[in-house]
C-alpha cells in the first residue's frame, strides 16, 4: 500500500506491505524506495515492511523554502513515519506478543519490560545507514534493533584523509555541475559494482540523477562532516559489509566504525548496492539478524 505522511517539513511518500514485526528500510544516495522493492516483497512474508523516499527524493516533496536536509532532519522524518503507523495495528501486535509471552514464562516477560521486544527494526544502506544511526541515537525509544549496510561513517587516520579527498573531488565536480563525474566518484569509492544486474528504467535513472543532485546540493555537507562520536546507540547494532568490495572506501569505513564502536560486524554477499543487487540474500540476512536479537 502506498501512502503519504505529512509533516511540518513536507510530504513523505511511503510504501507498506506484509504483516508481522515492524521494519523500516532507509535508502541511500542516488536512489529512492524502489531500491528495496524486490527485497521488501520477500521480507513482507515475515515483517510489516515500510520503505519511503527520503526528504526531497523522488516523490517526497519538501515544504516550500525548506532548507534542512541534514542527517538529523532525516532522522526526524523517520520518527514521523514510525509515529504515523496506525495505533490500532501496533496495539494489536503488542497484545499478541504479550499473550504469547505470558505462556512463555516470567523470563520472557522481563525482556519485554526491559524494552527488548518493542519498537521498529530499522535497516539503512549507505547514507540511509547514517540516517538509521541518527534515528537510533535521537529516538532510542522507537527503535528495536539497527542494521547498517556500509553506512556513510567518518573514518580515522589514513582513511579519514582518503575520505576528505573524496568529498573534495565531489565538491569540485558538483560546482561544475558534472553530475555523471560525481556518480563515477561514488562508483570508485564503492569498490566495484554488480555488472550483471539488470538495468533500471529510463524514468528511474532520471529520478536517481535528480536525487544525486539533491544530495550534492543540500545533504553532502551534513553527511560528510558526521563523526562517530555523534552516534550514541543503546540498542543492538549490526554493521554489514560486502564480500566483493573490500577495497572500497565505504566498506573499510563501515568496518572501522564497527570496530571502534564495538558493534557486531558481518560480511554479506556482493557490493555496496547489496539490497538492490541481491534482494533474496539481503532479506535472508535481515531476517537472520533480527530473529537472533536474543
Amino acid at each position: 500500500m502506498e501512502y503519504q505522511v505529512k509533516t511540518a517539513h513536507g510530504t513523505l511518500f511511503c510504501r507498506r506491505e506484509g504483516s508481522g514485526p515492524l521494519l523500516l528500510l532507509i535508502h541511500g544516495v542516488a536512489c529512492d524506495s524502489e531500491f528495496f522493492r524486490e527485497a521488501s516483497a520477500i521480507l513482507s512474508k515475515k515483517f510489516t515492511v515500510i520503505s519511503y523516499d527520503r526528504r526531497g527524493y523522488s516523490r517526497s516533496i519538501p515544504a516550500e523554502g525548506e532548507t534542512d536536509f541534514s542527517v538529523w532532519a532525516h532522522a526526524d522524518d523517520a520518527a514521523e513515519i514510525i509515529g504515523a503507523e496506525p495505533k490500532r495495528k501496533h496495539e494489536e501486535e503488542i497484545c499478541l506478543e504479550e499473550s504469547e509471552l505470558q505462556m512463555n514464562g516470567a523470563e520472557e516477560q522481563s525482556k519485554v519490560k526491559d524494552g527488548q521486544n518493542t519498537g521498529f527494526f530499522v535497516a539503512g544502506c549507505s547514507a540511509g545507514g547514517a540516517v538509521a544511526a541518527a534515528l537510533a541515537t535521537k529516538y532510542p525509544e522507537l527503535v528495536r534493533q539497527v542494521f547498517l549496510h556500509e553506512p556513510l561513517m567518518r573514518g580515522s587516520g589514513e582513511l579519514a584523509a582518503e575520505q576528505d579527498a573524496f568529498w573534495e573531488k565531489l565538491h569540485k565536480s558538483a560546482e561544475k555541475h558534472r553530475i555523471i563525474t560525481c556518480m563515477m566518484h561514488f562508483v570508485n569509492a564503492m569498490g566495484g559494482m554488480n555488472r550483471d544486474k539488470e538495468g533500471q528504467s529510463m524514468e528511474q535513472q532520471s529520478r536517481n540523477l535528480k536525487n544525486l543532485e539533491l544530495f550534492l546540493e543540500k545533504e553532502m555537507d551534513s553527511f560528510s562532516n558526521l563523526k562517530l562520536e555523534d552516534f550514541n546507540i543503546s540498542v543492538p547494532v549490526t554493521v554489514a559489509c560486502g564480500s566483493d568490495d573490500k577495497t572500497g572506501m565505504f566498506h573499510r569505513s563501515a568496518y572501522q566504525a564497527a570496530e571502534t564502536k564495538g558493534w557486531k560486524h558481518k560480511i554479506v554477499p556482493g557490493y555496496h548496492n547489496f539490497a538492490s543487487d541481491e534482494p533474496e540474500a539481503f532479506a535472508k540476512c535481515l531476517t537472520e539478524v533480527f530473529e537472533d536479537e536474543h
